[in-house]
């Protein structure tokens, strides 16, 4: 048993244990070896370092990659709560408008009016934009 924990093949399974690496990756370490014409039943110590390097590095990518992952998801569901906050103030502000626009007399010629644009992720990753008109009200020339 102590002759295979020395040898390529026994280092290699015993990075992927301490690593956690798929064995997918394992497996091509191990092809690597096969073939460059390596014996993986031979002595592992003129590749330990770099066979280290290989799986520390495939588990720092793995890593970073899952928190990645994680960090978008968060992401997302962040984005859907702004969105929906922003959904329900653009119902009340057209709400409002409605009262407004029967309440009120028409707007007289000089108010001004500016267009404003609403940007949605979509579930598809893609935006949509609609339009909608507001009142500008002009404030003080100087300086307050």
């Amino acid at each position: 048993m102590a002759e295979r924990d020395s040898s390529i093949d026994g280092q290699i399974d015993r990075l992927a244990v301490e690593t956690g690496a798929p064995e997918e990756f394992v497996q091509r370490i191990r092809e690597l070896f096969s073939n460059k014409g390596i014996s993986l039943g031979g002595n592992c110590e003129p590749y330990i370092t770099a066979l280290e390097h290989a799986f520390r590095r495939e588990q720092s990518i793995r890593m970073s990659a899952l928190q990645t992952r994680e960090n978008l998801e968060r992401l997302q569901r962040q984005l859907d709560q702004f969105n929906e906050v922003c959904r329900r103030q653009l119902n009340r502000m057209q709400s409002f408008r409605v009262r407004v626009g029967r309440e009120a007399p028409a707007l007289p010629e000089n108010v001004q009016t500016q267009e404003i644009e609403v940007i949605e992720p979509s579930s598809q990753g893609l935006k949509r934009t609609t339009r909608d008109r507001s009142i500008v009200v002009p404030g003080p020339k100087d300086l307050q």
